[in-house]
């Protein structure tokens, strides 16, 4: 167990679990977009054995908590994005490819509140804004 993992766990007011820090670490390691089952691959090739419904249900906490963004692109797939800095996304449906899109300038906030207000949602209330672009296949100047 990392102290970095487990000082993030506390900061959070998480208690400290083997899932909660393998997860966690492996997370960290850089910034990424991954679906529980990519996690769950990818973690229990290093023979750390994770149930999936454990990968799934320490993902949701990890997001009430602030520690990830969920992002979900289709209907049955949902990827987990370790940068929680506001941005928008582009999804490449032909790869299934998620990547960070970094406008110029930000999305003005009386465009967030006039939809909001459009759809009837309490501005003063929402927890943020997700716009997603979809693409059948991307350019390689937009990649990062």
């Amino acid at each position: 167990m990392s102290n970095e993992s487990v000082a993030t766990l506390r900061k959070y007011g998480l208690g400290i679990t083997k899932p909660r820090v393998v997860l966690l670490e492996f997370l960290l390691q850089s910034h990424m977009h991954v679906t529980a089952e990519q996690l769950y691959n990818s973690i229990n090739k290093k023979e750390e054995i994770i149930s999936l419904a454990t990968i799934y249900n320490t993902l949701k906490i990890f997001v009430q908590k602030g520690l990830l963004n969920e992002v979900v692109v289709e209907p049955n797939r949902t990827y987990y994005d370790t940068n929680t800095a506001p941005h928008f996304h582009m999804f490449d449906s032909t790869t299934k490819e998620l990547i960070d899109l970094y406008p110029k300038n930000k999305l003005p906030q009386d465009l967030v509140k006039e939809l909001a207000k459009e759809f009837g949602l309490c501005s003063d209330t929402l927890n943020g804004a997700e716009i997603i672009f979809y693409s059948k296949s991307f350019s390689n100047a937009l990649r990062k």
